[in-house]
Order: structure tokens, then sequence, then C-alpha cells
């Protein structure tokens, strides 16, 4: 990279709140860490997370609250449980909650896929043979049954869903409210809707959705996974080609976009986020807030610790994803071709500007020039030091050598563009 990364820490309602600052225009986080709040967060080996809590895929750990949570060793969940996928436990609320051997669910039982068990509510539940629901029914996946309410439900040729319904995943029905759903052939849903996986329709309330070629989500929304759309409110998502998301935003897996509230997200190629950021799984980039974070080989930075006077609609940056120019819009800075992450101010040499300022430039380094490049200093001389300890070349590139981060002036993480 074009200087050392350092690890900013800072203490924020009792909790640490790390991250890494990459030096240079360019660069990105892939092993970084970053989070939301005080929490840490990423994806590979990074912690990240939600709250207070961590979060991740793959060996990380991380959760939403000050749950841990995560996917293949970790742990983690919502509240104050445990959940994960693989090996780890977790759930939501006191209960725990996995994929595999693990045990979770949702309240005081247990619930998970494969040989545990786990639900909501009071009731056992899971994937497999073990056994599970919500409320005072049993439901699973495989030859168990289980449900939500006073019905049955369950994946294969079991029977169950949500109320008086039915539903199951096979040739099952189910659902939740009057509805009916399930995964395969089945319908089902939840509400006056339909769903299911498969060539099923479903979704929540009086949407559709699925899962395969089947349209359905929550709300007015439409959702599945496979080419159909769905999501979350009156957005639209999916899993694959699809798109929705929560609320307005659009997301996915795939190829597709989506997210929670107006950002976009996926899986895949696909960008999203949560809140207004952008994120995705795989080479899409993403995060939650203002921040871009991804899963795989995707970039991101820090919401709120780009700026720690918590200015987060005072972020602006052009980024260039997949071909197609997109900007963040968070500030009525000078528009720039990178990454700018304070308003420029033409000469501006008291440390304002530090980070990486590609707003405009005319090529000459008069004393107002907005900087080539990482340059957001008065570079009048060409050269020089500014107040922050960035040092500046002729052609007002960043000399990656005298990058400082200090613990006061520090106010960007350089996102990758």
């Amino acid at each position: 990279m074009g200087g050392k990364d350092r690890e900013q820490q800072e203490w924020f309602l009792g909790f640490r709140r790390s991250w890494v600052s990459v030096s240079g225009c360019g660069e990105g986080i892939e092993v970084g860490q970053g989070a939301i709040g005080v929490s840490r967060g990423g994806v590979g080996v990074s912690w990240g997370g939600v709250g207070v809590s961590w979060g991740g895929i793959g060996v990380s750990r991380g959760g939403i609250g000050v749950s841990r949570g995560g996917i293949g060793v970790s742990r983690g969940g919502i509240g104050v449980s445990r959940g994960g996928i693989g090996v780890s436990r977790g759930g939501i609320g006191v209960s725990r909650g996995g994929i595999g051997v693990s045990r979770g669910g949702i309240g005081v039982s247990r619930g998970g896929i494969g040989v545990s068990r786990g639900g909501i509510g009071v009731s056992r539940g899971g994937i497999g043979v073990s056994r599970g629901g919500i409320g005072v029914s049993r439901g699973g996946i495989g030859v168990s049954r289980g449900g939500i309410g006073v019905s049955r439900g369950g994946i294969g040729v079991s029977r169950g869903g949500i109320g008086v319904s039915r539903g199951g995943i096979g040739v099952s029905r189910g659902g939740i409210g009057v509805s009916r759903g399930g995964i395969g052939v089945s319908r089902g849903g939840i509400g006056v809707s339909r769903g299911g996986i498969g060539v099923s329709r479903g979704g929540i309330g009086v949407s559709r959705g699925g899962i395969g070629v089947s349209r359905g989500g929550i709300g007015v929304s439409r959702g599945g996974i496979g080419v159909s759309r769905g999501g979350i409110g009156v957005s639209r998502g999916g899993i694959g080609v699809s798109r929705g998301g929560i609320g307005v935003s659009r997301g996915g897996i795939g190829v597709s976009r989506g997210g929670i509230g107006v950002s976009r997200g996926g899986i895949g190629v696909s960008r999203g986020g949560i809140g207004v950021s952008r994120g995705g799984i795989g080479v899409s980039r993403g995060g939650i807030g203002v921040s871009r974070g991804g899963i795989g080989v995707s970039r991101g930075c820090v919401g709120a610790n780009q700026n720690r006077r918590g200015a987060w609609a005072e972020v602006r940056r052009s980024i260039r994803v997949f071909g197609e120019q997109e900007v963040a819009g968070q500030r009525v800075g000078v528009r720039g071709t990178g990454r700018d992450s304070e308003q420029s101010r033409p000469g501006d040499s008291n440390g304002k500007n530090e980070g990486h300022d590609s707003s405009k430039d005319d090529g000459t380094d008069d004393s107002n020039s907005e900087g080539e490049g990482c340059d957001s200093s008065d570079n009048s001389n060409g050269k020089g030091e500014n107040s922050d300890g960035i040092k500046t070349e002729d052609n007002g590139a960043v000399a990656s050598s005298s990058k400082k981060f200090t613990k006061s002036k520090n106010k960007s993480i350089p996102c990758l563009g």
C-alpha cells in the first residue's frame, strides 16, 4: 500500500472502537476492520456487527446488540443470545440457535438446523430430525413437525404453519395466518399472501414471495430466491438476479441490488447495505450507515468513523462500480473523482481537508488548487506539509511516507473508489 496502516482506537460509550486507516488513494480495506457505532465489522478475518457486538463471516464473531454471531466457527445472535452457522450457537433473545450441530431459537426456546432443536417462544424447532416452531407448536425441516401458533409445520413431508394455517417444505402446505406456504410446489406465506420455495408463490402481508422462480416479500413488495423479486415494505428483493430489500431499497443475492432503507445491497456482485450505505457479499461494496462494506473481495469503510463529529450527511464521495458512476451524495462538496472525505476548501491548510481529496484540479499548483489525486492541502508551493501531518508532492499527491494519523485529527477512513 501507499503507506502504513494504523489502527485508530477510541473509547465510545464504554467500548473501544477500532478501525484501520489505509493511506494512499485507490486502496481498500479487505482484511481490515469496520463497524457501526461502537461495534466492529468486516468480512473474512475481520470483526464487525451492529451496536456493541461483533460480527462477520468466516472466522469472525459478531451480531446485533450485545450478542455475538457469525458464520462458520463464530458465535453470535441478536440480544444476549448466541448464534451462528456451523458449530456455533446463537439465536434471538435468551435462546440459543444456529445451523449445523448448534442449538438456538427465538425467546426461551432452542432451535437450529441439523440435529439441533429450537424455535420461537416455548416451542422447539430445527431442521433435520429436530422439532421446533413458534408458540406452542412444533416444527422443523425433514421428518419433523412444527409451525407458529397452534399449527404444525416442517420441511419435507411434514405440515405446519403460523396460526391456523398449514405449511412445510416439499409437498406440504402451510403459512402464517390464513395463508398457505411451503417449500417446493407448495403455496404459503404470512397473512393473506402466498409463498413458498421453488415454483410456489408467497410472502408476508399482501405480497407474494418464494424461493426459485416465485415472487414474494413482506408488505406490498415482492421477493423470492432465484429470479424472483421481493423484499420488505415497498422495495423489491430476492436471491439470484432478483431485486429487493427493506424499505424503499433494493436488494438480493447474486447480481441483484438491495439493502435496508434507501441503500442497496446484495450477495455476489450486487451492492447494498443498511441505511444510505451500500454493501454486498462478494465483490460488492456496502456497509451500515453511510459507510461502505462488503463480504469477500469487497471494500468498505465505517460510517461515523469517517467524521468524528458525526456529520454522516457531510460525506460526499464519487465511486465507480462496475463501470457505472455512482455518487454517495452525502455532502454538498466539490465534485471529485474519488475519495473526498471532507468538504474541500481551496487552499485550506488548517488540516480540515486531511484524508483523500480527489476533487477537481486545474492541473496547476496555484494557491487555491483543490488537489490532484489525494491532495487536500494548500499546495501553492507544490510541496510542504499540512498542519494535519500530510505531506504533499509537486503534483498535489500525498507523500505516503509522511501520512500520519492522529487521535484528534483523523476524521476520515479512505474508501476504495
